[in-house]
């Protein structure tokens, strides 16, 4: 799309080079704007640090490029769409009935005398609270 200032591109690379002349603390940025024919907003913005569309990521990825080479480096993490819990489901995650859980667990476990060494997680999932829903996980299993 072109405007009275050229496309985008034009737009964007007569910024870079208004940016470029810049040689001092506090320049005169209007003056600058107008020398290169471009909006005082956006030369004020990019001399503030703002990032251009075409260099900034979209706007719905949830991770940054180093969390994704990341999770290339590891071919066993998956990225898969979360089940919505049902509602007895969301409803029996009270805090209360975690606390009252894990103080029974822990009176059980110095009753019966067990030691960390035996105790495991059964299923390898362990919970978390206050998620679900359709969200994106990541997860060793994909099955799940």
């Amino acid at each position: 799309m072109t405007t009275r200032f050229g496309s985008y591109n034009d737009v964007e690379r007569r910024i870079q080079k208004a940016l470029d002349n810049i040689n001092t603390d506090n320049p005169n940025l209007s003056a600058l704007a107008r020398d290169f024919v471009v909006l005082y907003n956006q030369l004020r913005q990019r001399f503030h640090g703002r990032i251009s569309k075409i260099d900034r990521p979209g706007a719905n990825q949830r991770l940054n490029a180093s969390q994704e080479q990341a999770l290339q480096r590891n071919p066993d993490c998956k990225r898969i769409k979360q089940k919505p819990q049902e509602l007895n489901q969301i409803a029996a995650n009270a805090h209360d009935q975690y606390n009252a859980y894990f103080k029974a667990l822990k009176a059980a476990i110095q009753d019966y005398r067990i030691t960390p060494t035996d105790c495991y997680n059964i299923d390898e999932t362990g919970f978390r609270i206050s998620c679900g829903g359709s969200q994106w996980i990541v997860t060793r299993d994909a099955k799940r």
